[in-house]
């Protein structure tokens, strides 16, 4: 027995459904650990700012522009170590992957009927988690380098600590907005993952990609929307030659719709 394949309008509506819930928690978690940093930076930079000789000659003397400077982000690297270390942040990630996984199991089961194996989705969940302690302390890691190109300048140009405090909330406005986009995309990645993984412990060895269709949607994605693709053999989804399933490009809100054939019985 053969199943008719199914319309992307019916794909799209009761295929896998994204963690954009998810996602926007993360995201504000994410936020969250950036407002501290911002708020130790702004005590730790602006506390004798006008002090320094460099940028307000006639004041209490410091030794040179790149002592002050250096002196400062040194503490607020120490400070990063500390509160972006692995063992502490790791767990707090690891909350976010946990929604994300029950939330693709339930939606996996709906769609196929059964509960798939456990097989590898550790190894994914722990992937996860590693790449992610990496990307939110490179994004960390950019701000304090913005931080102190700001102190550089702000010294050569002799800028009063309300100036140079509302040029640094600027500067964490920037990063803040890419701490959204990492955590839409690496929600859609991880969810992308063990909707693979799921798929493939149940016995499924082909999908149906499906893509959202708006105007958003990549043209290599709308082309290869309703075509059938098999898991142990990624497309290409990039003019650049790059090959990938459904949420492995970056922000990619495909899915991949399972071709149960394998499940059935012939009739």
């Amino acid at each position: 027995m053969k199943r008719r394949r199914p319309s992307s309008q019916k794909r799209r509506s009761s295929g896998i459904k994204p963690p954009l819930g998810v996602a926007l928690s993360y995201a504000a978690a994410i936020r969250g650990w950036l407002e501290d940093l911002q708020a130790y930076i702004l005590k730790t930079v602006l506390d004798g700012w006008e002090s320094n000789r460099v940028a307000f000659p006639g004041t209490v003397p410091r030794t040179d522009a790149s002592d002050f400077v250096g002196t400062k982000i040194g503490g607020i690297n120490l400070y990063l170590e500390e509160r972006l270390d692995p063992s502490k942040l790791t767990p707090e990630i690891a909350k976010f992957a946990k929604r994300v996984a029950t939330k693709n199991g339930e939606e996996v089961r709906r769609l196929i009927g059964i509960s798939a194996g456990d097989i590898g989705l550790k190894t994914t969940l722990d992937g996860f988690q590693d790449r992610n302690v990496g990307l939110i302390k490179t994004l960390a890691g950019k701000q304090i380098d913005d931080i102190r190109t700001l102190l550089e300048q702000g010294e050569i140009g002799a800028w009063r600590v309300e100036e140079l405090s509302q040029k640094i909330k600027d500067s964490f406005g920037v990063n803040q907005s890419r701490a959204d986009l990492l955590a839409r995309d690496q929600t859609l990645k991880l969810n992308g993952d063990l909707t693979k993984v799921r798929q493939q412990n149940a016995g499924i060895t082909k999908y149906i990609w499906t893509a959202v269709g708006d105007d958003r949607t990549r043209p290599m994605h709308a082309e290869l929307d309703g075509t059938i693709q098999q898991w142990a053999v990624p497309p290409q989804i990039s003019p650049d030659g790059r090959t990938g399933h459904p949420g492995e490009d970056y922000q990619c809100r495909c899915t991949a719709f399972p071709v149960l054939d394998e499940l059935e019985e012939p009739g």
